[in-house]
């Protein structure tokens, strides 16, 4: 992650994402190490009708 693309001062960030959508899920952890002083995450769960796999969105993802 390029220090260009962090944001610091951040505390508290919402985020909508779609579990259901394997694109979305894979892209969370890269985006949450945009926000390295995050204290409080909120997180909204959309649902989607048609997944586009059979993809668990509590499969283990490396966050290094």
């Amino acid at each position: 992650m390029s220090p260009a693309n962090m944001v610091p001062s951040v505390k508290i960030l919402a985020l909508k994402v779609r579990f259901g959508i394997r694109k979305e899920t894979k892209m969370l952890p890269t985006f949450l190490r945009c926000f390295p002083n995050v204290e409080t995450l909120h997180v909204m769960v959309r649902n989607t009708h048609t997944p586009s796999s059979s993809f668990s969105f509590l499969e283990i993802t490396s966050c290094s």
